[in-house]
């Protein structure tokens, strides 16, 4: 299955609604992200602004996702399948990826910005994929409940990614990166026997930092690597993110470690 040509779509309309219901309804189990999509399919993908920094410390992402009861039901045709998460998903291309070339597994994305989510969830209608779903909400705020809801549905948490996070340079900024000790530890809490925490980047500070993070943290996760400054050569997941793309066309190196939980 592929995403529609831009010429598919303007050739369809009767197809465009077609999606936009099917995409509403994928998002009934996170309701205030339906807005968002109708202002998608209103405004068209190329105007809807996203913004690439987000302030993860603001009031407005410090509150709980509101998730409708039974939503991992709802969001996933098959519950039971081991489920791949990715933190900080963006645009949602790698799960999409995935999810198309692996359906033994789910994949459930979750990003801070609505707007990427929203296409997100596009795509993955236009794909017509049943094992692949998005939530915009602040990862280090509600994972514990989302993953908390993955297990009381069966689920099993087999993978989880952290790629390319925002690197925050600026010293007063770095409070606001993404991998902090608490999300370590509910990493670990719900991550299966056997189960892998995978993260790469580009930015050698923010990854080797995130390393350290996870030694420290994550007593019961074993780095693969023994030497801190050992990096993987190449990215075990097979498809590879649209930034590690981008950075490894350009000549760049890119920083990648995987954890195992004992």
């Amino acid at each position: 299955m592929h995403s529609l040509t831009k010429t598919e779509v303007a050739a369809a309309p009767e197809h465009r609604a077609d999606i936009e219901k099917a995409t509403l309804r994928r998002a009934e189990s996170q309701p205030a992200l339906q807005q968002h999509i109708d202002r998608l399919h209103r405004v068209g993908r190329r105007k809807l602004k996203a913004r690439q920094h987000v302030n993860p410390l603001a009031s407005s992402h410090q509150q709980p996702v509101q998730l409708v009861d039974g939503w991992y039901r709802k969001a996933f045709a098959d519950t039971t399948k081991p489920l791949h998460l990715d933190i900080g998903c963006a645009y949602g291309r790698f799960c999409l990826d995935m999810a198309t070339a692996d359906p033994t597994r789910n994949y459930l994305g979750l990003d801070i910005r609505w707007p990427v989510v929203a296409v997100a969830l596009c795509k993955a209608t236009e794909r017509t994929l049943d094992n692949c779903h998005f939530i915009s909400c602040n990862a280090n705020v509600n994972l514990e409940r989302i993953l908390g809801d993955v297990i009381a549905a069966g689920g099993v948490v087999e993978r989880v990614s952290v790629q390319f996070p925002d690197p925050h340079f600026k010293t007063r900024n770095k409070k606001k990166r993404v991998l902090k000790p608490e999300l370590v530890e509910t990493i670990q809490q719900f991550l299966s026997p056997g189960g892998t925490l995978f993260m790469q980047g580009d930015i050698h500070e923010v990854q080797r930092e995130m390393r350290l993070i996870t030694r420290k943290v994550g007593t019961g996760l074993q780095d693969l690597e023994a030497n801190v400054d050992s990096w993987l050569s190449h990215n075990p997941m097979g498809i590879p993110t649209e930034r590690e793309l981008a950075v490894q066309a350009k000549g760049g190196d890119v920083y990648r470690c995987m954890f195992k939980k004992r």
